[in-house]
């Protein structure tokens, strides 16, 4: 009974562990599909598209990229978001498709 307790509390901190570990930010469905419409548009290349926006949830939050999207509406200062971006463009660039 004691080991089991064991193994499932070790279960338990590996879990914890994975999902703390986890480096992407959630977005809503609607600010995924925007941006994924809005590059394919631009660049016609579906799977780039995607790796560019996995880059973007790693590294800034919803609630950062939101601010980015307005202060880009409004012409405010977003350029070390757009060189992370074109940084991000040419990584994805090289990714071979699945």
């Amino acid at each position: 009974m004691a080991n089991q307790i064991k193994q499932i509390i070790g279960i338990i901190m590996l879990i914890i562990m994975c999902i703390a570990c986890t480096n992407t930010h959630e977005y809503p469905a609607e600010a995924v599909s925007t941006f994924k419409a809005s590059c394919v548009s631009s660049s016609g290349n579906k799977q780039m598209c995607a790796c560019v926006l996995e880059k973007i949830q790693e590294k800034y939050s919803y609630e950062d990229f939101s601010k980015i999207e307005k202060a880009i509406g409004v012409g405010g200062d977003t350029v070390d978001f757009m060189a992370f971006v074109e940084e991000v463009k040419r990584t994805c660039a090289t990714v071979p498709a699945p």
